[in-house]
């Protein structure tokens, strides 16, 4: 999946999760190749991009603690809960 502006690479398909893991979290997307008419592009929140990643590399890997970078080599350290509360 590649930038139509500076064509990098921003999302790739990922076979074992059956779909397409993106690098970028805001970006919009038009699933029909061949017209690029505004009505067809969708976008999604950055924060639902990036929690919907989380969420599947928690499933995928087994994990709670994650090093988030922005494009740096220092991070954030997510340290999330085993079990979310309900309240």
């Amino acid at each position: 999946m590649e930038c139509i502006n500076c064509n990098n690479i921003i999302g790739m398909e990922d076979a074992s999760a059956k779909g397409w893991r993106l690098l970028k979290a805001n970006v919009s997307l038009n699933t029909n190749s061949t017209s690029h008419t505004e009505n067809e592009w969708q976008s999604h929140p950055e924060e639902a991009i990036v929690t919907a990643q989380l969420l599947e590399l928690i499933e995928r890997e087994s994990a709670r603690r994650f090093v988030v970078h922005c494009g740096q080599k220092t991070g954030l350290l997510v340290d999330l809960p085993l079990q979310l509360s309900k309240n």
